[in-house]
């Protein structure tokens, strides 16, 4: 089959979040499986750089084409997610007319748009996956309302197939206005291939007496890390660090203040050039004195993201409007404990799964006395790793998403 993914960022644009790391994992496993994947994207790397490059086919034994327009400025991209895909139509017209299955990702962009148009002319079958972005909430309300009114309810009314990646998902795609029969529920995949891990992140850090505390995500208002603030000051358990993994798309600030209200002391971190090497963190200081301590690492990725879910004793997804979250699940993965949101998307799937703990988002005590239980006795531990990558592996491996997927796109009438 051949098949056009549209995002406005993609490979290496990781620190772009959930999208663009479900995007190249589905369309790199749908090259193995035989079909031929085209992505048409933007140049955008993060607020600063670019990919360089109109075309490209990166991966040698793979049918995988990547198209790039210019975006027309990347910190409109970065901080507004306003997309502005230069000499898209262009790029556009042959991967189109080639194509069976038009697969759109990501709510309000004019790639989408612009796509939807040229897709009706030819009557390409169109697949969306909003990966959480149906809703209008978070920041930036008027502008998605008048984006709304202007661009995308032409793009929502043209799609034959959603993916919701949760029921929590498929809730907000109904709300819309979207038919039930529409929707097909595929969770986000996960490569559970090559997991490897360099280095003890306890040891390197020289905290190998503290428990540690970790979150990964990208930092934003809706992963709840205000809310686990307030749960840390009250922990009672002594020597803890706690480790802040993600990218900060503008909430940090929010998140230090409170620490420093709280006096908690936090430090920036970078793990750069970590894989294979010891005492490889930079500015990185013992607080000997202190029972808590913060650090943010910036964003992580592979055998250095692994490294740090392995050597940690709980992972913590507080998010309350979080429509999947994968990276629990990577914890899992590593043999870590998780604790997460119940109101999340994926704290419904650990619930069905059994293999966590799932409390209500801003219930303070319950979050408390449950962390303080999991961070000394680690006796039920085993079982609940053992149910967690069983599900794992029967509905999150990325080879069982993608047969999925290609179900769904050959369903369209």
């Amino acid at each position: 089959m051949k098949i056009l993914h549209i995002l406005p960022y993609f490979y290496p644009a990781m620190t772009f979040g959930g999208i663009v790391r479900a995007a190249f994992d589905i369309a790199l496993e749908q090259a193995r499986q035989g079909h031929s994947v085209t992505v048409i994207t933007t140049d955008a790397f993060d607020i600063n750089k670019r990919v360089s490059g109109q075309k490209e086919k990166p991966f040698d034994d793979l049918d995988v084409t990547i198209l790039r327009c210019k975006n027309f400025s990347n910190f409109l991209a970065y901080n507004f997610q306003l997309y502005l895909p230069m000499g898209f139509s262009g790029i556009l017209q042959k991967p189109l007319t080639n194509c069976e299955v038009v697969h759109l990702h990501g709510n309000r962009n004019l790639l989408n748009y612009l796509a939807v148009k040229a897709a009706r002319k030819l009557g390409k079958r169109i697949v969306f996956s909003p990966h959480g972005t149906m809703e209008n909430f978070e920041t930036k309300i008027f502008l998605k309302k008048a984006f709304d009114y202007f661009f995308n309810h032409q793009v929502i009314s043209s799609v034959n197939t959603f993916i919701a990646v949760s029921e929590k998902e498929k809730e907000e795609i109904i709300n819309q206005g979207i038919e039930a029969e529409k929707i097909k529920l595929i969770y986000n995949p996960l490569n559970i291939k090559n997991i490897s891990h360099s280095i003890d992140v306890k040891e390197t850090l020289g905290f190998h007496n503290r428990k540690v505390i970790t979150f990964l995500g990208r930092l934003s208002k809706t992963k709840g890390l205000t809310f686990f603030v307030d749960v840390l000051n009250a922990l009672e358990t002594k020597n803890l660090l706690f480790v802040v993994a993600g990218n900060d798309m503008g909430y940090k600030k929010e998140i230090t203040e409170k620490l420093n209200t709280l006096n908690i002391p936090w430090q920036d971190i970078s793990l750069t050039s970590i894989a294979g090497k010891n005492n490889a963190f930079d500015n990185v200081r013992e607080v000997d004195a202190v029972d808590k301590v913060v650090q943010f690492t910036g964003f992580i990725d592979g055998e250095i993201k692994n490294s740090l879910l392995a050597s940690s004793d709980i992972f913590v997804y507080p998010s309350e409007k979080e429509i999947f979250g994968l990276s629990p699940f990577e914890a899992i993965q590593n043999n870590t404990p998780v604790i997460v949101s119940e109101e999340s998307g994926c704290g419904e799937m650990i619930k069905k799964a059994q293999c966590g703990y799932t409390l209500s988002f801003g219930d303070i005590h319950s979050w408390k006395s449950t962390l303080e239980k999991v961070l000394e006795e680690q006796n039920n531990i085993k079982p609940m790793m053992e149910k967690g990558q069983s599900f794992i592996k029967k509905e999150l491996d990325v080879s069982v998403v993608v047969e999925k997927l290609i179900d769904s796109y050959k369903g369209i009438d």
